[in-house]
């Protein structure tokens, strides 16, 4: 068994033996029918080894990578069998290379481009499109609110203000149109001018408030507009008109605020164009009101518009309120001077006996009056009527007086004697009186001690009494 296995293992060594010999003379075979087809080719095409005569310049567009040792063989349909651009390569994209002979590639410096391989000059970037690199292969649109209106851009110029753009790779930006704007740079869009403004231009860079006296109630538009008869507008950037309110007016359109109506008129309604003059018997002294008001008794107008109620003159006047004239004061009455009093009736003893009279006239002497819108009435025959009589005095004499033509008392000449005898009884009587007090007070003393002494005591002592 042991003698089996040493024979399967020199088996084993020997066919591998065999197997390595067989292999190195292929390979040496092969090596002989390379250098044969190498020579034959060499001889066909007449190569040269890698020298200096044989070298040629890199074309424009290619360059030496500086590696070539050997002479690269040239394809059949090459002339001459000379080697051509041996070691070159073309530029890659973003890269040029205008000269021959040179050792590298250029980059395309910003704002250019080189979209294909090879290139011997880079491209400008359009109108509209930009590149902000080196060796860039291609350019870049510009993004919306931004352009480029050269060529060879190497970035994108914001939009200005009042201006937009919503599209890419654009040359130029659009002016906001009238109703729009805007404010900063770069917009996509224009803004929306708000209610209450407006923007009448293009290319605005803000919009307008609309000025007192006008509105805009809608966005987007291109102007404002003023504000009807009978409404006003106070503040700028309104979106609306107000009515007039009651006692004021406005009679134009565009009116910032409405005027208050005038004394003499009056408005009880808003939204008035026109205020209403106040009507015969009525006034408004005050502007801005709504109403007018009546003359009060003892006053009127005759007119319209009347700012105030003007008094009754002298010998005339108004009962009721709102009139529009005075009328004469009735007989019997009067008024001195023009006020707002109502006329007064005469006194008694004074009389009226016509209209619109500013004074009474006083009953005369000789006649009576009865009422006081009478004419006078004359005296009786048998009655005495002084001034300011209002009924006749009837003359009833007293004794001793007697009836004069004139209808007075005058007395008699025997009255006189009767005087005479009753001023000397009274003189005659005083007399007396004083005569006997003289006596009186002239006794003696001694009469009146024993008068006062008349009685005694029953002791004999004296008893004194008074008087």
């Amino acid at each position: 068994m042991a003698k089996l296995v040493r024979s399967s293992r020199l088996l084993s060594i020997v066919w591998i033996i065999f197997i390595s010999s067989l292999v190195q003379a292929l390979f040496v075979q092969a090596s002989l029918w390379l250098n044969l087809w190498s020579d034959a080719q060499q001889e066909q095409f007449n190569c040269t080894t890698f020298d200096s005569d044989s070298c040629e310049r890199c074309q424009p567009g290619t360059a030496s990578n500086q590696s070539t040792r050997d002479c690269v063989c040239c394809a059949k349909a090459q002339l001459h069998g000379e080697c051509a651009d041996a070691g070159c390569y073309e530029c890659a994209r973003g890269t040029y290379q205008p000269d021959e002979g040179q050792t590298a590639c250029k980059l395309c410096p910003e704002g250019h481009y080189a979209d294909e391989d090879g290139s011997q000059a880079c491209k400008k970037c359009s109108l509209g499109y930009y590149s902000n690199i080196t060796g860039a292969p291609g350019c870049k649109p510009c993004k919306p609110g931004t352009f480029a209106n050269m060529t060879g851009f190497p970035f994108c110029i914001e939009c200005p203000k009042g201006q937009s753009q919503n599209g890419s790779a654009q040359s130029s930006c659009v002016a906001c149109q009238p109703g729009h704007f805007a404010n900063i740079t770069k917009l996509t869009t224009c803004f929306t001018c708000a209610p209450g403004s407006y923007s009448n231009v293009s290319g605005a860079f803000n919009c307008t408030k609309c000025r007192a006296g006008h509105f805009q109630p809608d966005e987007g538009q291109d102007s404002c507009e003023a504000c009807d008869a009978g409404t006003e507008a106070k503040k700028v950037g309104s979106t609306k008109c107000t009515d007039c309110p009651e006692g004021f007016f406005a009679n134009v359109t565009g009116t910032k605020d409405c005027l208050p109506c005038a004394p003499g008129s009056a408005s009880d309604e808003t939204g008035t164009v026109n205020c209403s003059l106040c009507q015969p018997g009525m006034y408004q002294s005050l502007a801005g009101h709504a109403d007018c008001l009546p003359c009060t008794a003892g006053s009127f107008c005759n007119k319209t518009g009347c700012s105030s109620c003007f008094n009754c003159p002298a010998g005339r006047e108004s009962r009721h309120a709102k009139a529009t004239k005075c009328t004469p004061c009735e007989s019997g009455k009067y008024k001195p001077v023009a006020s707002s009093d109502q006329c007064t009736e005469c006194r008694d003893g004074w009389y009226q006996n016509k209209t619109g009279q500013s004074t009474c006239i006083e009953c005369p002497a000789g006649y009576y009056c009865p009422c006081k819108y009478c004419d006078p009435v004359p005296c009786p025959k048998d009655a005495y009527c002084p001034k300011g009589s209002m009924t006749p005095k009837i003359v009833t004499c007293l004794p001793l007086f007697y009836e004069t033509a004139k209808k007075d008392c005058k007395p008699e000449s025997s009255l006189y004697v009767v005087l005479g005898l009753a001023v000397i009884v009274v003189v005659f009587t005083l007399t007396c009186v004083v005569h006997r007090c003289i006596r009186v007070r002239s006794r003696p003393n001694l009469e009146v001690e024993e008068s006062l002494l008349s009685n005694s005591s029953k002791d004999g002592a004296p008893v004194y009494e008074g008087l």
